[in-house]
């Protein structure tokens, strides 16, 4: 890509980056103090349709922002080339742009790939929608169906005995939920010492208010039914913590909120794990006992990659430095090594495996099921962008005159 074509200077979000400009799957990637998105080169920009460049900022269909519109011009322009020519990279980025716009702009990303969502597929449409019946403890509608003689209750199989897979992965996401915990107070504690410099005060400071944000994005997304068990299809990680974003982070109590919401977020990941190993023993069916068990597996390393990526970017700001051996340990344990996959690399494995023990394509993963041969990997920085929550705040020096949205001082805390 010529010089010339790299993003200008001055951006919607200020001029003054955090890093610099990444060029990320064919895209410039732009992180500001303030916001970042996406960048769209004149020749990039000719091939969006103009109904959809309403949702650029301004409207002029050059710059995205990074929380859910970048995925609009990802799908409009990846999709174009066949499979064959999209680098593996390229192609776990579509799918991450699939599942954003299916979420956030269901209308378009029906007219952009010609499928009508079903009920289950987007979180904005099926806000709008009576609860289904997956909505109910589904302890209750079993009990309903052994009420009508639908089910015996012979058909309930010996109590279940989780695999030692399950029983490690049980222990390591109380171990990084009591961490998580411990971070918010060492970041109280650090944020409270007279002994802590200034330019890390500001740090953990604007850590917060990112943490403000992104509660806030959640509460304009949380459904108005129990999302809990809204349907038989895999749970998103990430917005299990949105919503527990949105229901307990408050920035006036910030330091709290961060105790409150991962403990509320482990508590429903908790729940829903035993959900599945319940539903796993009073199956009769060899095949739906090994897609739950499955299921089940995949929700538990989702969790522990959400966390294991939360644990290094809280370490980060307490500690000052990037590569502190916290922050290493459990980045290479998100990610994987050479000799070792990652969470989400084991999580996405599993996936496959899931799809191929359906009868038919499950309700979230039509578009997935185009393109099952895609080995995927952890998500790289436009991923841990979009999914807030990984975003940190990067060493800044002092701004004298410099706005930032949302920047509130915690100066009776100080």
């Amino acid at each position: 890509m010529a010089d010339d074509e790299r993003p200008p200077e001055e951006t919607p979000w200020g001029s003054e980056r955090d890093e610099p400009d990444k060029l990320f799957a064919g895209f410039w990637w732009i992180h500001t103090s303030r916001h970042g998105g996406l960048y769209l080169t004149a020749r990039q920009q000719g091939a969006i349709p103009e109904s959809l460049k309403a949702h650029s900022k301004n409207g002029t269909g050059v710059w995205w922002e990074e929380n859910t519109a970048w995925s609009l011009p990802v799908i409009c322009l990846l999709s174009k080339r066949s499979e064959a020519s999209l680098s593996e990279h390229e192609q776990e980025v579509l799918q991450r742009a699939h599942n954003t716009a299916q979420d956030e702009y269901p209308d378009e990303w029906e007219h952009l790939t010609g499928r009508k969502l079903e009920p289950g597929e987007s979180q904005r449409r099926d806000e709008n929608l009576e609860p289904s019946p997956w909505t109910l403890d589904w302890k209750a509608a079993l009990a309903k169906e052994m009420e009508a003689g639908h089910l015996k209750s012979e058909s309930r199989t010996m109590p279940y005995e989780p695999s030692d897979e399950e029983k490690r992965l049980a222990e390591l996401a109380q171990q990084h939920r009591d961490r998580l915990i411990e971070q918010a107070r060492e970041l109280e504690q650090k944020y409270k010492d007279p002994a802590t410099p200034e330019p890390h005060k500001e740090r953990i400071n604007s850590y917060l208010n990112l943490r403000e944000q992104h509660a806030d994005h959640f509460r304009d997304l949380v459904a108005t039914h129990d999302p809990e068990i809204r349907n038989p299809d895999i749970v998103n990680a990430q917005h299990r913590f949105g919503k527990a974003s949105a229901t307990h982070f408050h920035f006036e109590t910030a330091f709290e909120s961060l105790v409150a919401t991962d403990q509320a977020d482990y508590g429903i990941f908790n729940r829903q794990q035993n959900h599945l190993a319940e539903k796993i023993s009073t199956s009769s069916d060899v095949k739906a006992q090994e897609a739950l068990k499955t299921r089940k597996l995949i929700e538990a390393y989702e969790y522990l990659d959400r966390t294991a990526r939360h644990i290094a970017l809280q370490s980060n700001e307490i500690t000052g430095r990037p590569d502190n051996p916290e922050s290493v340990s459990m980045t290479r344990a998100a990610e994987g090594t050479n000799d070792s996959p990652g969470y989400l690399t084991r999580a996405f494995h599993l996936r496959k495996h899931y799809r191929e023990l359906q009868p038919e394509p499950t309700i979230g993963h039509s578009f997935q099921a185009k393109a099952q041969d895609i080995v995927e990997k952890p998500p790289d920085r436009l991923d841990r962008l979009i999914e807030e929550q990984d975003r940190i705040a990067r060493a800044k020096q002092e701004r004298a005159g410099t706005e930032r949205p949302k920047e509130r001082e915690r100066d009776h805390e100080r």
